[in-house]
């Protein structure tokens, strides 16, 4: 597509804006649902509904829905990789970490992006690489060092849940550098459905959720992040990218930790110290130089 389409890169920056904003309040809306139900049910729930209206909404624009034979194994692992793995243990993080530190660590990704490249692509990383990662990675430790400088136990699990859900989701965006040959809408619809199955399965096994649990009250939240976060930001997201560089809305998301840093200091009380804003530079930082090397 090019900036023909319209509004052009104006609407372009406007829905990455709206993109980041809709997940950002989505990380806090979230941490807030966990008082209710456990991660991987209250995460699978919500991809389930997402889910849904993703088909819907093709169903209702006369997109087909259809999945060639050929490509299922693709879609499968896409689906557990990228969807199961990614929204399951960034749920889990949040059981042990604040909103802040699991968006922080979770949105290193592009540094293992690049990291992971050299042995998977032969891409040797440069010196701007380098530096990049040498600030996100200096920021992951001062965001996560105790007194003692060492993980302190009891942040230790969402610290391993957060860091593993960044790595393995830029080693699936690196085995998988095609997009699927389908509808990318349709192909998130599904991809999500997949993913939060496994995640409600997984849930019903080890931690057993109690169903009864549901009510008004914690039906709303679950709404706005299956209707938002899931469902809606795909939309816009997929509206950016017709408009801007991959690039551009890249770095567009880094405003994803920020609104949900903010949000969480302002709904949940969660505390904003000099380390957490020191980390929050180093980090979005080496993030912001990771991604303008790359530029491709």
């Amino acid at each position: 597509m090019t900036n023909n389409q319209l509004g052009g890169r104006p609407l372009g920056f406007i829905l990455v804006v709206l993109t980041a904003t809709g997940w950002g309040i989505g990380w806090t809306v979230f941490k807030s649902l966990l008082d209710i139900w456990p991660p991987l049910f209250a995460r699978g729930m919500c991809g389930l509904v997402g889910a849904t209206t993703l088909a819907a909404i093709a169903y209702a624009t006369n997109r087909s829905l259809a999945v060639p034979r050929a490509i299922w194994f693709s879609v499968i692992v896409a689906a557990l990789i990228n969807v199961a793995v990614w929204m399951g243990f960034t749920a889990l993080s949040l059981r042990w970490l604040n909103v802040s530190e699991g968006t922080l660590l979770t949105y290193t990704m592009p540094l293992w992006v690049m990291l992971l490249a050299w042995p998977m692509l032969g891409e040797k990383p440069s010196v701007r690489d380098l530096v990049a990662l040498t600030l996100g990675l200096a920021g992951v430790a001062l965001l996560v060092a105790g007194p003692q400088l060492s993980i302190p136990a009891n942040k230790f699990p969402g610290v391993l849940f957060a860091l593993t859900a960044a790595v393995l989701f830029a080693f699936g965006s690196l085995k998988a550098r095609s997009p699927l040959p389908i509808d990318p809408l349709c192909a998130t619809a599904w991809l999500v459905f997949i993913g939060s199955v496994s995640m409600v399965l997984l849930s019903l096994i080890f931690e057993k959720p109690k169903l009864g649990a549901v009510s008004l009250a914690n039906v709303a939240p679950l709404l706005y992040i299956a209707l938002v976060p899931m469902a809606a930001c795909y939309l816009t997201w997929f509206g950016a990218l017709q408009r801007l560089a991959a690039t551009e809305a890249a770095m567009g998301t880094l405003l994803v930790p920020l609104v949900g840093t903010v949000t969480a200091a302002i709904w949940l009380n969660e505390p904003l110290s000099e380390k957490t804003y020191a980390s929050f530079a180093l980090i979005i930082g080496g993030v912001a130089l990771s991604i303008l090397g790359r530029n491709r």
